[in-house]
């Protein structure tokens, strides 16, 4: 039984010091309320255990609109953005 505790806390130890940042991906660190300066790259970051890492995508998409309208002049107006 106390093995059993001994391995879950290592577990929650491990899993606040050790940061996974996945493939495509950016971690901006938080650390008590104050946003750092630096960007963490992709791969396996030691962290100070009170930060939290937020991941944002750095992969491109693709957004297309595509809008219709009338000017005063009664003219159809179309236009198709990428």
């Amino acid at each position: 039984m106390a093995l059993v505790s001994i391995l879950q806390l290592v577990h929650v130890i491990r899993s606040k010091f050790l940061i996974v940042v996945l493939a495509g991906n950016v971690g901006v660190v938080e650390e008590l309320g104050e946003v750092k300066e630096e960007v963490l790259k992709p791969g396996i970051h030691f962290m100070n255990p009170v930060a939290d890492v937020v991941e944002f995508s750095t992969r491109l998409k693709n957004v297309q609109e595509h809008i219709e309208a009338t000017s005063k002049e009664g003219l159809d107006i179309k236009v198709h953005v990428s």
